[in-house]
């Protein structure tokens, strides 16, 4: 019985920390985000990254930082199309129980949702200010959504982050994906149990993206590995 209960409350904070990874309730002050960048990557990072692997990270300081790195044989375009069907993401993002267009302004996307979160903490909701668009990114032409919290707009105080999307220059088949949040969750966790959700919350953020656009372009993703990373 007692195992049982662990269980079941590291699946209920595994759950909590996969919704803040993805959209982080945050109690800090501004968050300082750094500008998106492409990650130089060695042969042998992307022979794993092909197999279905990814490269991820988690600094547990807070305001925490995470970030995931995949490859996904997709054109780029096709990629930022489901990135950007924000009605469905609530079909693939860990978490997501609602997402909607609110209003677009110029070049922003206003964006509204509900971050599900298992009881007793209550479901976070919020406005985000997203740009999104093609700009040359470390010397690449990528796909790049910019998001931030809007201030007052629900439950929460402070997230931020992006994603960027762009053709494998030696292999254009593939494309590189780069997600990266920043966020402080205002909500006591031991590192273990973030770096034990981090394991595999930050993984499925990749493969999840993999699945939807072969539901939606009527493609067969790659069988999913082990839980892993990159070196």
């Amino acid at each position: 019985m007692h195992e049982r209960l662990t269980n079941l409350s590291r699946s209920a904070l595994a759950a909590v920390v996969a919704a803040l990874l993805l959209l982080a309730p945050g109690l800090a002050a501004a968050i300082e985000v750094e500008p998106p960048s492409i990650r130089q990557l060695s042969a042998a990072q992307i022979a794993l990254l092909k197999k279905g692997e990814t490269i991820r990270s988690m600094d547990t300081n807070m305001p925490f930082r995470g970030e995931v790195i995949g490859l996904i044989q997709a054109p780029v375009e096709e990629l930022a199309a489901v990135l950007r069907d924000y009605p469905k993401q609530t079909q693939w993002a860990p978490s997501m129980a609602e997402m909607r267009l609110i209003r677009r302004e110029g070049e922003f996307d206003i964006l509204g949702g509900v971050t599900d979160l298992p009881w007793p903490v209550p479901d976070r909701t919020w406005n985000m200010r997203a740009w999104v668009g093609y700009k040359t990114v470390s010397g690449r032409r990528a796909w790049v959504n910019l998001f931030k919290y809007i201030p007052g707009s629900g439950n929460m105080n402070e997230s931020a982050g992006y994603w960027v999307v762009s053709a494998l220059p030696d292999d254009p088949t593939w494309t590189y994906c780069r997600y990266v949040l920043y966020g402080d969750p205002g909500i006591p966790f031991p590192d273990f149990v973030i770096r034990w959700a981090s394991r595999t919350t930050l993984p499925a953020i990749m493969s999840s993206l993999r699945k939807q656009h072969a539901k939606v372009y009527g493609t067969k993703p790659a069988a999913a590995p082990a839980p892993a990373s990159a070196p």
